[in-house]
């Protein structure tokens, strides 16, 4: 059929043939909405589907194109296509989105609805994370004087639809894939704020990490369920990501306790993923790279802890490093030899911090 041959050419990434493929097909789902009487819902989410299916295929047709002119240094696209087939774009995109939004009027009358309305707040949810990566995509490209808060809290407004739309299904509703979209989704919204527009004020990124906050417990509880999800490596790794994401959170808002904590999350989810997922983490430094940075950084609190006499914050912070480093070395994130300078400049810390007492005591 015509949209199989469409999805057949996707997947060889003859893009020009599947943009194509796609686009009739849509033509003809518009032909027979067009054509028909009253629409149901069911017609109505198909015709959005069409509509999102070609917008996806030509973006990632614009995507691969200037991949392919960067890889050969033939420099990018002209701008203004680039902008066009941008625009082109989001139309197929939003058009798809106002026939899901009318068919969710529709379902709530239709007898069965409920299963109906369930489909379109998932089928809503995957176009909000396309309209997201079409925007973001749009705002890493600009100049920072060119990165506007109000861009920037575009592209986030499409993750956070994402969380809403999949909590809007009933919870025995739920699926793993859908827990694995919201969590993706959060995951995202903490890198997300990695990209705060420089010009942004203090005020403006507190409601952005706000934001964030309201949403992370639900992420961590779901999480929690992808990760013991055994014959699902790609649900493991979500969740493995989740929680580097969270913890990278938690490190810059300087909340220590919370973070280990998710550090521990992270070590049982880890010990329970397959061998092949922990194998391409480990190449990627997940979740080493980072915990060796926060050990170091830690340090460097209790030094400053130290050299204020403040033996009980030194002596916190010792804590805290050792539980990371005893992780580490129960599930194998750091090498021996780092591990090894990591454990030796602990032992170093606490003789300065048994010294605390003494130096007074002299005095």
């Amino acid at each position: 059929c015509l949209l199989g041959r469409a999805e057949i050419h996707e997947r060889r990434g003859v893009f020009s043939d599947a943009v194509a493929g796609f686009s009739q097909s849509r033509n003809l789902r518009l032909e027979l909405r067009q054509n028909s009487g009253p629409p149901t819902a069911e017609m109505l989410r198909k015709l959005a589907n069409a509509y999102m299916n070609e917008g996806l295929v030509r973006h990632r047709r614009l995507v691969a194109q200037r991949a392919e002119r960067q890889d050969q240094e033939s420099g990018d696209l002209d701008s203004e296509e680039v902008k066009s087939r941008r625009a082109r774009i989001y139309s197929l995109f939003d058009d798809a989105k106002s026939f899901r939004q009318d068919a969710l009027k529709l379902a709530g009358k239709e007898k069965g609805g409920r299963r109906m309305k369930e489909d379109l707040a998932r089928d809503l949810a995957k176009g909000a994370f396309n309209l997201y990566q079409l925007f973001s995509g749009e705002y890493v490209e600009l100049d920072e004087k060119e990165q506007t808060v109000k861009f920037w809290q575009r592209a986030a407004s499409y993750l956070e639809q994402v969380v809403v739309q999949i909590e809007s299904i009933d919870e025995g509703a739920l699926s793993m894939q859908d827990r694995h979209q919201l969590v993706q989704s959060v995951s995202q919204q903490m890198r997300w704020l990695a990209s705060f527009p420089v010009t942004g004020s203090v005020p403006d990124k507190k409601v952005a990490s706000d934001k964030v906050l309201r949403v992370f417990d639900v992420g961590l509880e779901h999480a929690d369920q992808l990760a013991i999800s055994k014959d699902t490596p790609d649900y493991q790794e979500a969740a493995l990501y989740f929680y580097e994401d969270a913890a990278a959170n938690l490190f810059e808002q300087e909340k220590m306790l919370e973070m280990v904590s998710i550090f521990r999350r992270l070590g049982y989810a880890w010990r329970s993923a397959s061998e092949d997922i922990r194998t391409m983490l480990m190449q990627q430094g997940v979740p080493g790279v980072r915990l060796n940075q926060y050990v170091k950084y830690y340090h460097l609190d209790a030094e400053e802890q130290v050299e204020m006499n403040e033996k009980q914050g030194a002596e916190e912070i010792d804590r805290y490093i050792e539980e990371l480093l005893d992780m580490a070395e129960q599930n194998s994130w750091l090498p021996e030899d780092v591990l090894t300078e990591r454990r030796s400049e602990l032992e170093k810390l606490r003789q300065q911090i048994g010294q605390i007492g003494e130096a007074v005591q002299c005095w």
